[in-house]
């Protein structure tokens, strides 16, 4: 622990600590301890006290990519606990720091008066490896898409909505940097587009391996702007592969037969199935038709989301 003293009566004795969560419930926030003394060493118990940090990116004197405040309250022992990224955010959007691009260092500044207008330097110290679990949403990586059960309302910190909404560069930069604008820019070189997934079913690039998916070639873009061809972010409509029903042999037609042309429906009669009026040389014999609006298996329905 490291004691830091007001230029009057006040200091603050600062531990930081970073705390991993499990992958499914990872906040966007990194959690922040400290106990509140006076330069005799005397606690200061449940008071309101006044914090701002700021996060700045590759030297503890760098560009500025975040700042927030908030105030805390000591508990009857002087301590508080605080969550950096759930304050009130004055420069920037801590969802969009990319902690994978470059080090790190955070700023710490104390108000005793939690007024805002008396915040002393704490001093700026550069964030070491835990943090940056926020980087990979603890374990998944950033452009990652999965399956979420819920409502749109409830979708968890750090993932966004596969629905084709077209989002900034610079507040989605860690996205941006892993999918470009495979799924389209959305017109404009400071956006770029989502995937959008909404009643589609996923399927994993073919490559090489055009055997698999022999139309792979042919993939177009969903949105006239995203990839087209055998390649991450193309578009293929529904087909069912090339067939044919028999339509004759001894009792394949019970009752007759339907001629594509008219329409018009002859009783059959020979042992063959096909006795009766054959009509004229161009009409050819169709089955009935079958089916409904779609080709699909079973199904249910779930929202696509993505981790940016």
């Amino acid at each position: 622990m490291i004691q830091i003293t007001q230029r009057v009566t006040t200091c603050i004795i600062i531990i930081l600590y970073f705390i991993g969560v499990a992958k499914a419930q990872a906040p966007q926030a990194i959690p922040y301890q400290a106990a509140a003394r006076n330069s005799a060493g005397t606690i200061l118990p449940n008071k309101t006290i006044g914090l701002r940090f700021t996060v700045h990116d590759a030297t503890a004197t760098g560009t500025l990519v975040y700042k927030e405040t908030q105030n805390a309250t000591t508990n009857a022992i002087g301590m508080f606990i605080v969550n950096i990224g759930q304050g009130t955010a004055v420069t920037g959007t801590f969802s969009a720091i990319n902690w994978g691009s470059g080090n790190k260092f955070m700023q710490v500044e104390f108000d005793s008066t939690a007024t805002g207008s008396h915040y002393l330097d704490l001093g700026t110290q550069q964030l070491m490896s835990v943090p940056y679990a926020l980087n990979a949403g603890n374990g998944v990586p950033v452009g990652t898409i999965e399956a979420f059960g819920g409502d749109t309302s409830k979708l968890p910190n750090g993932w966004l909505l596969c629905d084709g909404s077209v989002v900034s560069r610079t507040k989605y930069v860690a996205l941006f940097a892993v999918i470009d604008s495979v799924w389209g820019t959305g017109g404009s070189t400071t956006t770029f587009r989502l995937p959008d997934a909404r009643g589609m079913f996923l399927r994993g690039v073919t490559g090489a391996a055009s055997n698999v998916d022999p139309d792979a070639s042919g993939r177009w873009s969903g949105f006239n702007e995203s990839r087209s061809g055998n390649t991450v972010g193309s578009y293929q409509s529904d087909m069912y592969v090339i067939h044919n029903h028999a339509t004759h042999g001894s009792g394949a037609i019970s009752g007759g037969w339907y001629l594509s042309r008219s329409n018009t429906r002859y009783s059959g009669g020979g042992g063959d199935g096909f006795g009766g009026n054959w009509g004229s040389p161009d009409y050819s014999l169709r089955t009935s038709t079958e089916g409904g609006s779609e080709t699909r298996p079973k199904n249910i329905y779930v929202h696509y989301i993505i981790k940016y």
